[in-house]
């Protein structure tokens, strides 16, 4: 972009301030010949001004804005997108000029340094702002008809309709008519377009339409604007159909597949609940959402984390310095130092290619319960191409869709609640001050204990199925035979495996929360009381799109194992014959890991980090020695609660091993996770 004389040139913003700027009003004539007044203001100062939501557009289509700095008098114009120049004459004032904030404008795009500064403040800008416009566009595609739709029809009693039609219409007046027959099939369809606008999929919209109560923010496209209660309304009746599909038309059904909804609707009800949340979770639910830069999949939701706090090392702060994959590795060592845990790991999956091909491949499954093709095509973002130098044990927070094997921290109702399992952390594990050039570090030295290697990985797929019918759909080998690991017959393990032993169910506040299961019965997932309560639940839809690539296994803990000893598992969909299980020190649950021998490692380079010493040394790898890449956390029923650290070590009251883990380590070893 050629640097023209006249150039706005923006002045030093002091700590804790941001910019606003005066919109002049319609009646003034075009944007680009009027002149927009920047004033300062004090980030927290109650002062009324509208926040603009709004997606950036095609960068090369731009258009310039006159500015002038109330203060030091400096005028020049500035570059912005077409887009923010349509959405800022849509919201502006017939008579009046009114305040704005907009990051294009109030930003100094070109000062990394103050990027950085503001995006900790982009959560409280939004929140003290008197109201937010959020600009879907301009019309198209029949976006009046939809828009007056969602801001006009009773959908409480739509949804009425659909369950009794004729009860409603027995209580109706004769003389009424409901706004529901309203929408015929091309009206629907004009609301699914609307919905598939590029700005609801935003990763920032999580940031900025959950910061006022829904009356409190306008959804304008064109010259129609609606409240955007009006569209929470219309999402949480839709979602609420999702376990009765057969009552909604087959257009309506394609809302279905729009999992932002899900994301949306579930982070303002948590806003809402408890505003603090831990960044893990917070960065896990953006996972589908979209974003111009990388990394503000992780950026974005720092102002919104509870354990994001000016510690002495253990602060993470944006940094639109480092690429993006720099950014996610910084982001995985951070949460291991400052949670002094591995949780980080379970979020963390093979790429080795697109799924699509995954199950074509021999000895390998791909299942996906209630999901899509998640990852995208080969030479994509997220592919193999694109994220090679991005380690396995940092997360590709790109990827749309996360492979989960359990149910995460933000499936849980309740963040006192003790963790769902403890396979190697029920002793204190230290991880040191992690100093590092974040760019160089390629590897982890882990401790761990290698409890086996995969001997078979089933090759038939799990279909999509509630849960309720999986003895139909699979069947143990040796039923009746006892497992050699817990006692238990191989039917009672291989049904408690296939669930991971987790339960889900409703408490009191109606609120989903899970639970082991202990028992054969206690089994089913998703319990009856789903099935009975769906319809209230409002993040129903998150449990069933939540993509689990799982499949079951046949561990023998060693080479020498007879095949009566060998052991069930349950683990991720990339896993295949040959694969290790592996417990690290820190970590909740096992990890299935693939080794990688020199010849693949020399090809990496980099820096590996020691996570119990914190020193950081160039890779020289020793004679023989092998590497690992994870695959994807495992459940291994006998093993999930500690039961192995107490087999190991010298301690007096050391357990008796089963026969099954007569060749298992007494210590942690040393091992290498590119």
């Amino acid at each position: 972009m050629e640097v023209r004389e006249d150039m706005f040139r923006y002045r030093r913003l002091p700590p804790t301030y941001t910019r606003l700027f005066l919109v002049p009003p319609i009646q003034g004539g075009a944007l680009r010949c009027r002149l927009f007044h920047l004033h300062l203001l004090e980030c927290g100062t109650k002062m009324r001004y509208n926040a603009l939501s709004y997606t950036w557009g095609d960068a090369t289509e731009t258009t310039t804005i006159r500015l002038l700095d109330d203060k030091t008098g400096h005028e020049g114009q500035l570059e912005i997108t077409k887009s923010l120049e349509i959405a800022l004459q849509r919201a502006r004032h017939p008579t009046s000029a009114m305040l704005f904030w907009a990051d294009q404008i109030c930003i100094d795009q070109a000062n990394l340094e103050e990027k950085e500064t503001q995006i900790v403040f982009m959560k409280l800008i939004y929140e003290r702002a008197g109201s937010i416009y959020a600009w879907l566009g301009p019309a198209a595609d029949q976006s009046d008809i939809a828009m007056s739709l969602i801001g006009t029809m009773d959908w409480a009693q739509w949804l009425l309709k659909l369950e009794a039609p004729d009860e409603t219409e027995a209580e109706s007046e004769p003389s009424s008519t409901h706004s529901t027959d309203r929408l015929t099939p091309n009206s629907t369809i004009s609301i699914i377009k609307l919905m598939r606008r590029p700005w609801w999929s935003r990763t920032w919209i999580l940031q900025e339409a959950t910061a006022q109560l829904p009356n409190q923010t306008m959804v304008c496209c064109g010259e129609k604007e609606v409240q955007l209660s009006k569209f929470a309304d219309f999402i949480g009746v839709i979602r609420q159909t999702l376990l009765r599909p057969e009552l909604v038309p087959a257009e309506v059904r394609q809302l279905y597949n729009l999992s932002f909804m899900a994301k949306f609707m579930a982070f303002r009800q948590k806003r809402n609940q408890a505003p603090q949340r831990p960044l893990l979770e917070l960065v896990e639910n953006a996972r589908d959402t979209n974003a111009t830069d990388a990394r503000d999949k992780v950026y974005s939701m720092i102002g919104f984390a509870m354990d994001v706090r000016d510690i002495p090392g253990q602060t993470l702060r944006p940094s639109y310095s480092q690429p993006a994959l720099a950014a996610y590795v910084e982001f995985s060592l951070w949460h291991i130092e400052r949670h002094q845990c591995l949780d980080i790991l379970s979020h963390c999956f093979f790429r080795g290619e697109p799924f699509a091909e995954a199950p074509a491949k021999p000895g390998r499954l791909l299942t996906v319960v209630g999901a899509q093709n998640v990852l995208p095509p080969e030479g994509e973002a997220g592919s193999r191409t694109e994220s090679s130098f991005l380690p396995t044990w940092a997360p590709d927070w790109r990827q749309k869709s996360s492979i989960q094997v359990f149910p995460k921290l933000q499936d849980l109702d309740d963040l006192s609640s003790p963790a769902l399992f403890c396979a190697a952390t029920n002793q204190k594990t230290i991880f040191p001050s992690l100093k590092c050039d974040y760019q160089a570090v390629r590897g982890l030295r882990a401790h761990g204990v290698r409890v086996g290697y995969l001997c078979r990985v089933e090759n038939k797929a799990m279909p999509r199925t509630t849960g309720l019918d999986v003895e139909d759909t699979w069947q143990p080998h040796d039923r009746e035979k006892i497992c050699p690991l817990t006692g238990l017959s191989m039917l009672t393990v291989f049904k408690r495996t296939m669930f991971a032993d987790v339960k889900g169910y409703f408490g009191d506040k109606g609120q989903l929360a899970w639970r082991r299961s202990h028992a054969e019965e206690d089994i089913l997932w998703p319990p009856v009381s789903i099935l009975q309560h769906g319809p209230q639940y409002p993040d129903f839809v998150t449990l069933k799109r939540t993509a689990i690539g799982r499949c079951p296994f046949s561990l023998k803990p060693s080479h020498s194992a007879s095949d009566g000893n060998n052991i069930w598992g349950l683990g991720s969909g990339w896993a295949q014959a040959g694969d290790e299980v592996w417990l690290l020190s820190g970590a909740k649950v096992p990890f299935v890991l693939r080794p990688r021998h020199q010849d693949v490692q020399r090809t990496l380079g980099g820096c590996i980090l020691d996570l119990h010493t914190g020193i950081v040394k160039a890779y020289g790898p020793d004679a023989g020695q092998v590497a690992f890449e994870i695959v994807g956390e495992c459940f291994i029923l006998g093993l999930m609660d500690g039961e192995l650290l107490g087999m190991m070590g010298p301690h007096p009251h050391r357990r008796e091993r089963p026969p099954a883990l007569k060749d298992l380590a007494d210590d942690f070893s040393k091992l290498v996770i590119f």
